[in-house]
């Protein structure tokens, strides 16, 4: 049994998927098995995957027609044989030692559900000119000092659903912890790992830089704004597991879900077409009514702000949008706009002063006098 099983899942995702997978087999751990799934692809995909498995029998192919991410991931984790398993989507990298790093951390507290460790993103193609930020999993620095007990405050301990994370595959199979099969690949990350937070009794998040997010993907879902208001439906399936789940406190995680759902909705606006907003207002103030009436809207989990903006929303979503949130959202767009062309202005001017510059030299002015007389002779 391999101590980890990486699940890559991949849809016509030919232009990045060789760099993923070259950072799989730069890992200084060794012991771990790759589980491919091609959704459907109808690239080069399915092609990259059987040479990668050619080549080291720790890959392997599962070739499955077009079902969605979720399903995607059910199918590859009920075939994964690790003690361990990750995911590394196949537009992004895993620096060389993630894998190490992961499974020492959950060796290292024998008891742990799961593991997140910090991400970095990176804007760029060629690597040697790549920028990169940091991302932590958690603004909340005591998931970082010592294991904690997610389940007992799913709030408190909160993290970013969106790098992956290491997890014990007995303890998701002992709590039946499943991705969304809702169709495409729209935030079924998010569903899961709320599941994680009302169901692990014991994790802990890695202070390092061991999931290397790609931003430059134009068909990355985070980039088409028509997808974001599908995540009102995953926050839906969390309501939904929470009834489903065993073992824990469903009402307080009915409570949890709400703040969650809040947090990625007043995220995900700021990245929506304006035309889009009042129809995703909409969607939310419905949602937040009806978890309202069914008493799991805890106003104390949330900041002022966030309940005064809240009670707006549900009394108006449309005149909400119109009068505040389409406007904000054009003055960003226009924001972005702007600062592009003031750094576009400042480069010119900078390439402007260096040619000047060069101009102003005595080089230059020896060079074009010694130049003049040839030019003369050559008719110019």
């Amino acid at each position: 049994m391999p101590l980890v099983s990486v699940v890559v899942p991949a849809y016509n995702a030919e232009r990045y998927l060789e760099e993923c997978l070259g950072s799989l087999r730069r890992q200084t751990l060794e012991d771990f098995e790759v589980v491919l799934v091609s959704d459907g692809s109808t690239d080069a995909t399915e092609s990259i995957m059987r040479e990668a498995a050619a080549r080291d029998a720790r890959f392997r192919v599962l070739a499955k027609p077009n079902t969605g991410y979720g399903d995607s991931m059910n199918v590859a984790f009920s075939q994964a044989n690790g003690k361990y398993v990750t995911t590394l989507e196949a537009d992004d990298l895993f620096s060389p030692d993630a894998l190490a790093a992961m499974t020492e951390a959950m060796e290292a507290d024998g008891g742990l559900d799961f593991v997140k460790a910090d991400g970095r993103v990176f804007y760029g193609e060629r690597p040697e000119s790549r920028v990169f930020e940091d991302l932590p999993t958690s603004a909340r620095t005591g998931g970082y000092q010592a294991p904690f007990d997610p389940a007992a405050d799913p709030v408190r301990f909160r993290g970013r659903s969106g790098q992956p994370g290491m997890y014990r595959l007995s303890y998701l199979r002992r709590h039946g912890i499943v991705h969304n099969a809702s169709p495409g690949a729209s935030f079924q990350d998010a569903g899961f790992w709320a599941q994680n937070m009302f169901c692990a009794r014991a994790a802990r998040y890695v202070a390092k830089g061991c999931y290397l997010i790609r931003r430059d993907n134009p068909n990355s879902s985070e980039c088409d704004a028509t997808k974001v208001v599908t995540i009102c439906d995953e926050y839906a399936f969390v309501q939904r597991r929470v009834d489903e789940l065993e073992g824990i406190d469903r009402a307080r995680c009915h409570r949890a879900a709400c703040l969650f759902a809040f947090e990625a909705y007043e995220w995900n606006v700021t990245r929506l077409d304006p035309a889009c907003v009042p129809g995703f207002f909409e969607r939310a103030a419905a949602d937040f009514r009806a978890w309202d009436e069914a008493g799991w809207l805890d106003r104390s989990l949330f900041s002022p702000e966030q309940a005064t903006f809240l009670d707006r929303l549900m009394a108006d979503p449309e005149g909400l949008a119109y009068r505040e949130a389409v406007p904000q959202r054009f003055a960003s767009l226009l924001g972005v706009a702007h600062a592009e062309r003031d750094a576009l202005a400042g480069q010119l001017a900078a390439a402007r002063a260096e040619a000047d510059e060069l101009r102003s030299s005595l080089r230059y002015r020896v060079g074009s006098a010694l130049a003049a007389p040839l030019d003369a002779l050559r008719g110019r």
